[in-house]
């Protein structure tokens, strides 16, 4: 995991030139007592672009002036003058990692109308806890986008090289994160992992990305050994509801709402030939959302579904060709794969405030696939429309 970097920042806070004061006041109890002391201070720094003003020995506050806003940072420096910040490359279990947290983002945040954006998103500085959130696909792509969004992620895997790309993406974000190698099928590492990334500040919400069917998994509904069934259900169905359920007790004893965001897939919304095990694991993934949101809804705990459709990840990029056939590309309205980004996008706006009136909901990012007709040809045309005429006309040949 990352161990903490020498330079600890506070919850940035964005502001604009004219309502640096008014922000501040309003931000009290986020940022140190001490930053409001010294609002004058910072006003005349903003107005003269980028600089620091030290508070007292080891402590600072820095403004970061640029593109019609500045970001107002309070920062505890190091008092050893040889500290530099290390990467750790050893992982703890969930009882190891207390108080072992990458500290900080440099995410200029108060740059004109993405200041409005993150207040709006009001994901900055809540803790989401993203299981399975290893391997370089839709689980890194969610970790970088929610630190670059202001989150601090409580990232869980079972596979410290995996953990590892993720840990990678949000330094370079410039992120906040804790890491905990956990098997998401351990109901206790689970309930651990949880309570420790609890302990260091209320959770908001969860991202359970964990699942899959690995490709000596695909059979045959007829040749499908029983233990491969439950291996299939046991990672993508009852891994999730022990997240859920763990995440979930701690939302509702906080009192404090929040959101649960699963990945699921399009394979739940209809069916999947030779992977009946995830389909039908992904389809109680479905239920298990809706029967959530129901629950869950008196105290504010928004659950939601995204439903994945093809995309292209390191686990399946090796088995596919870098450019579509044209049946593929024809499957697909938009015309490409997906890629991890487009589920990480849907996932941010489920959880944020932008969603506020959102739960028990399943929404695809599957390029428009799931809604595309089986009976149609690769012309967007029903298989049985043969008249030559009809055709030239309708395809404007």
């Amino acid at each position: 995991m990352q161990c903490g970097a020498q330079h600890r920042l506070a919850s940035p806070v964005p502001v604009s030139r004219r309502g640096l004061g008014q922000r501040l006041a309003r931000e009290r109890g986020r940022v140190h007592e001490r930053v409001h002391d010294r609002v004058e201070r910072a006003r005349r720094v903003a107005r003269g672009g980028e600089g620091r003003r030290g508070l007292c020995p080891g402590r600072e506050i820095a403004v970061h002036d640029g593109h019609g806003g500045v970001c107002v940072f309070e920062t505890e420096r190091d008092r050893s003058p040889d500290a530099r910040s290390i990467t750790c490359d050893e992982h703890h279990s969930a009882r190891e990692h207390a108080g072992m947290v990458t500290m900080g983002t440099k995410r200029p945040l108060g740059r004109g109308s993405d200041a409005m954006l993150d207040e709006r998103l009001g994901l900055t500085g809540r803790s989401v806890v993203v299981a399975g959130a290893g391997g370089g696909g839709i689980g890194t792509a969610v970790c970088r986008l929610l630190v670059e969004a202001g989150t601090v992620v409580a990232a869980l895997d079972h596979d410290p090289a995996h953990l590892a790309l993720s840990e990678r993406a949000m330094d370079e974000a410039g992120g906040r994160y804790r890491s905990f190698v956990v098997d998401v099928r351990n109901a206790d590492d689970v309930a651990a992992a949880v309570a420790e990334a609890a302990a260091a500040g209320r959770v908001h919400g969860l991202v359970h990305v964990a699942g899959g069917l690995f490709p000596d998994q695909w059979a045959s509904l007829l040749e499908t050994p029983p233990e491969t069934f439950d291996s299939v259900v046991e990672l993508n169905l009852r891994s999730a509801f022990l997240t859920t359920r763990a995440v979930g007790t701690h939302l509702v004893e906080q009192g404090t709402g929040g959101s649960v965001v699963h990945i699921t897939s399009i394979a739940a919304l209809s069916a999947m030939p030779f992977g009946a095990a995830y389909a039908a694991a992904k389809a109680g993934m479905v239920a298990l959302t809706r029967t959530a949101a129901l629950e869950l809804a008196h105290s504010g705990i928004r659950v939601n579904a995204v439903a994945a459709g093809t995309v292209r990840t390191p686990r399946n990029v090796a088995q596919s060709s870098p450019d579509l056939a044209p049946a593929e590309r024809a499957a697909i309205p938009l015309g490409r794969r997906g890629r991890p980004e487009d589920i990480a996008g849907a996932v941010l706006f489920l959880l944020s405030e932008l969603s506020g009136f959102v739960t028990g909901q399943v929404l695809a990012v599957d390029g428009g696939s799931s809604t595309r007709p089986s009976f149609l040809d690769d012309d967007n045309l029903p298989v049985f429309v043969r008249d030559p005429e009809v055709r030239a006309r309708l395809l404007g040949n």
